[in-house]
Formats: structure tokens, C-alpha cells, sequence
């Protein structure tokens, strides 16, 4: 199987950096150079564009969704071309711009509906999110990572699993939309089976009584003892190869990876070069995202 080629964007946080216009033009922009095509995309997400390249410049409204649209990953190898069905929109304010829903499947009817995967994901809706945070975006052939940065986040996560033993990358699909710090749904996805299981991925932890994994990060270096490896913190999929994890971003520990740092990590047996998050730790104040610039 080939190894996915993987696409960085970042913005920086400022006054409506992470608009909805904003956050799914750099995804959809990114997708399509990664070889991915828009099959779907209603009024509302065209707006002012064109199906091909919809604006995603509806005037935002509370609780309501911005448009839907329509992906197609490549099958880079695999056996299985998975759509992706995103739903974007805004939460309780406005200003609150998050990702309302994603599904995941096998089969699209061209108007939007995708079914042979899961039944959509949703996030539950944090209060303090707002359209002035770090567009941080990895995407490749294999899924994407899109991660809106703040204390609370919205995070989206879709690519083929790949084995945490072997780096062997699967025809299996993982799927997780976030919103806030904790709030959100996740699946592991099989071709010809659906959804897998539904758990929310783990994350690395102390499991002594009351050592949680705020405390047992924060203020602790994860290092081995020489500083020859660092590992990651998350997500864990669960019943993995033994826990799978992305490529495309991952946790790490706020002790080893300073914000908005460049870290070089060994992925596929080869150094790759790693974007942490500028705005300081996420997930309780112990971790940050790392996202794949390479």
C-alpha cells in the first residue's frame, strides 16, 4: 500500500481566523490537492462558489448548520473508496463555529445521503469556542485532521487506520468530531461491516488512584531517560494493533514539545516534521496537538 503524502495549513489565531468560510475552504482546498473529489455539496455550502469549490459563506445563524457537502477519499492502494459527509455549522452563538456532523460510509446517492459505515457524529456544544483560533490541517489520500485551537477545540479527525505496530496502514477507517475539551464521538469503520465499535479514543495516563491524567502530565517529562524518544500521548482507538493511532496528528505531552514548535518524530521509519499547537496545552491543560507538516 502506497504511504499516504500528507499537506500542511496553518492559521494563525486572530480577529474571525476560524470562521466556518475560513476552516472549510483550507479543508476542502487541501483535500482536493491530496486527490480527493467533492461529489456533493448543497445550496447553503455553495453560496457564493460553485460545486466544485463551494464559499461556505452563508450568513451564520444559531444552532444551524453552514451546508453539507460530500468527499471522496482515494483508495491510494486500498480496497475501498470512503465518502465523507461533513456538516458544518455554528453552536450556540455565532460565533461558535464548530462541525455539527460527520458520516462516514461506503455508498453516496449523490444528494447527499452516504450510508455502509456509520450513522452520523456528533459533538456536544462547549460554550467558550469562538472564530478567532489556530487553523491547524493536515490532509493527505489516507484522511485528514483538522483541528480548530484553543483551551476548548474543535477537533475532527478521518483517516485509513494504520497499525501502531507495524505502521501497516488498513482499509479501516477512523472517524472523530470534537467540540470543547472531551465532548465528542468517535468510530472505527470496516468496509462490508460498519461501524466497528463506537468508543472515544484514550489517551496515555497514570493509573495509580488519584493520579490522573491532568496531574500525571502536567509538570512531567515523558522522555525516555536518554531523550532518545518521546511518546505519544493520543488518541488510542481502541481494539487496535495494540491502539491505533494517527498519522496526520496526535497528542503529546506540553513537558517535552514546547507550543507552536516544530518537533521531528519518527513516523514510517523515517523523521517527519511535526507543527505543535501556539496556543499553549489542550485537554485539561496537560497536552498539545501535533500536526503533520510532512
Amino acid at each position: 500500500m502506497a504511504l499516504p503524502t500528507v499537506r500542511f495549513h496553518n492559521t494563525p489565531a486572530g480577529a474571525n481566523s476560524s470562521t466556518v468560510e475560513n476552516f472549510m475552504a483550507a479543508l476542502h482546498t487541501e483535500i482536493i490537492a491530496a486527490g480527493w473529489t467533492i461529489e456533493y455539496a448543497d445550496s447553503d455550502a455553495i453560496g457564493g462558489g460553485s460545486a466544485g469549490t463551494p464559499a461556505w459563506d452563508k450568513s451564520p445563524v444559531t444552532n444551524t448548520d453552514a451546508g453539507i457537502a460530500v468527499y471522496k477519499m482515494p483508495k491510494n492502494g486500498h480496497d475501498t473508496n470512503w465518502f465523507v459527509r461533513l456538516r458544518p455549522g455554528w453552536a450556540a452563538n455565532t460565533n461558535r463555529p464548530h462541525m455539527r456532523g460527520i458520516t462516514i460510509g461506503t455508498t453516496h446517492d449523490g444528494t447527499g445521503g452516504v450510508t455502509g459505515g456509520t450513522t452520523e457524529l456528533t459533538p456536544g456544544v462547549a460554550t467558550t469556542q469562538s472564530d478567532n483560533r489556530q487553523i491547524l490541517l493536515a490532509a493527505s489520500e489516507d484522511g485528514f485532521a483538522l483541528h480548530l485551537i484553543f483551551t476548548d477545540n474543535v477537533n475532527v479527525i478521518v483517516e485509513r487506520a494504520r497499525r501502531s505496530d507495524t505502521g501497516v496502514v488498513t482499509d479501516d477507517i477512523l472517524a472523530f468530531v470534537g467540540y470543547g475539551n472531551g465532548s465528542g464521538q468517535s468510530a472505527l469503520i470496516r468496509a462490508g461491516v460498519g461501524a466497528v465499535h463506537t468508543h472515544n479514543p484514550v489517551v496515555l495516563g497514570g493509573f495509580s488512584n488519584g493520579l490522573t491524567a491532568t496531574n500525571f502530565g502536567s509538570g512531567v517529562s515523558l522522555e525516555n531517560h536518554d531523550g532518545s524518544h518521546i511518546p505519544i500521548v493520543g488518541p488510542y482507538w481502541l481494539r487496535g494493533h495494540p491502539f491505533w493511532h494517527g498519522r496526520h496528528s496526535f497528542l503529546v505531552s506540553y513537558q517535552d514539545h514546547p507550543a507552536n514548535s516544530d518537533r521531528t518524530i519518527v513516523i514510517d521509519g523515517v523523521p517527519r516534521v511535526y507543527k505543535v499547537n501556539a496556543n499553549g496545552a489542550q485537554g485539561n491543560v496537560w497536552a498539545l496537538w501535533a500536526v503533520a507538516t510532512e
